[in-house]
């Protein structure tokens, strides 16, 4: 490869003594002078810098043993220990320029390589999540048989190490590290970005890319990224009469349940959190006084960019109202929730009232009869308070000639046993 001049490289000049094969280094030099062209500048320290072409040149004035020391490394470079050069100067060598190099183009350094680090965490509990996949890419033109001339998947929980082999091309070495850590080592001087490619199931796939550009200034970087759990809120309202508003139902329990097919096969109740910061998994919620309840991590089809269908299930309706059916939705990689392939804010499900009317008719004509009054109780045989949906121990419903008279919402409870009495005739 091509080798570029390297500037600001320091070296140090140093009187030597020799004894034997053994060179020993003195003091620093303080009557030497950089060269530049016509120019001569004392260094009363010793220290010599490259200039733009990588060259240094010193005048000494004095003959002797010499050690030229590389001692400060050019920014994004390795310092050199062996770049230490020892020579002699004698009588023989007045007016003459020496000169030193490490082999036919000079002196050489090598690039500081870069590192990075990217540690993923659970944005609510602060775990650590461990093998979430991340894509590492250049973004700058690199030729064949380069670094990342394609792309290299990493997983959270694993190191990298980028090593060139004798023959300059790349393999990647790979061990196992700290848990939601991804850590690299390696990289050459270039423009990255890493993209998350495979989130944990039930969590949302962050679409942010990351860049960063490894060169002589820059070569350590370090990333804190964060994940959330997909979430998937569900609203329980009564079915409302025309032009009437929906009312808001708590108490109704629900499972969500996998497959496409809910009420025509068997569905499988799946397991999530009741909460964002929860740790461990529930399979049934209950809606609050707003009839909405919020559900979390709801697992996801990682190995596709499908969204996953999954069936809102009631189990238990809030007293007064019937079961409703399953309400299919899905939810994508991105979080996305639809409900009749149409994007949601929550997913709607309605129960209708439980309705019972009673009518009295006379016996001989058939007419309706107003006046009379009939007397609901709770008979359930089960254990159970005997008290009505509303909390009451008994309703009284009177009659009306005009029309047959509705028992009031939310005094019956699905499944259970109720005795009308009548308590007044008409």
């Amino acid at each position: 490869a091509n080798r570029e001049p390297i500037s600001g490289t320091e070296f140090t000049l140093y009187h030597a003594t020799v004894e034997g094969d053994s060179w020993i280094k003195g003091d620093a030099v303080t009557d030497a002078y950089a060269v530049n062209g016509e120019e001569r500048t004392l260094s009363p320290n010793g220290i010599f810098t490259t200039d733009e072409s990588g060259n240094l040149s010193i005048e000494i004035r004095e003959k002797g043993y010499y050690i030229l020391e590389e001692t400060t490394a050019a920014n994004g470079y390795n310092l050199d220990q062996e770049n230490a050069f020892r020579f002699q100067l004698t009588d023989a060598d007045y007016n003459k320029t020496s000169v030193q190099k490490r082999d036919e183009s000079g002196v050489p350094n090598f690039r500081i390589k870069g590192k990075v680090t990217l540690t993923k965490t659970d944005a609510d509990t602060g775990e650590a999540l461990n093998g979430v996949v991340y894509t590492l890419s250049r973004t700058d033109t690199v030729p064949d048989n380069y670094l990342l001339a394609s792309a290299k998947d990493l997983a959270t929980g694993k190191v990298y190490t980028a090593v060139q082999e004798a023959g300059g091309s790349w393999v990647w070495k790979e061990e196992t590290g700290t848990a939601g850590v991804i850590k690299v080592s390696g990289l050459t001087w270039g423009s990255y970005t890493l993209v998350e490619k495979t989130e944990l199931s039930g969590y949302v796939r962050s679409a942010n890319v990351i860049s960063f550009t490894v060169t002589n200034t820059d070569s350590e970087f370090s990333f804190d990224v964060k994940n959330t759990r997909n979430q998937v809120t569900f609203h329980k309202t009564d079915t409302p009469d025309t032009g009437a508003t929906a009312k808001p139902l708590a108490g109704a329990v629900f499972q969500v349940h996998e497959g496409n097919a809910c009420g025509e096969t068997a569905c499988t109740p799946v397991m999530f959190y009741d909460s964002a910061s929860a740790t461990t998994t529930v399979n049934t919620v209950t809606s609050g006084a707003d009839g909405t309840v919020t559900i979390y991590g709801l697992p996801t089809d990682t190995a596709t960019d499908n969204p996953k269908t999954y069936h809102l299930v009631e189990t238990t309706a809030p007293k007064g109202y019937k079961i409703a059916d399953p309400v299919p939705f899905t939810i994508a990689r991105d979080g996305t929730v639809q409900v009749q392939y149409q994007p949601v804010y929550k997913v709607p499900m309605k129960d209708e009232p439980i309705k019972l009317y009673i009518e009295k008719i006379g016996e001989n004509d058939g007419t309706r009869l107003s006046g009379a009054e009939f007397t609901l109780t709770d008979v359930c045989t089960d254990s159970c308070d005997h008290k009505l949906a509303n909390g009451s121990d008994q309703e009284i419903i009177t009659t009306d000639a005009d029309d047959k008279v509705m028992i009031p919402v939310e005094r019956v409870i699905a499944g259970h046993s109720y005795r009308l009495l009548e308590t007044k005739a008409p």
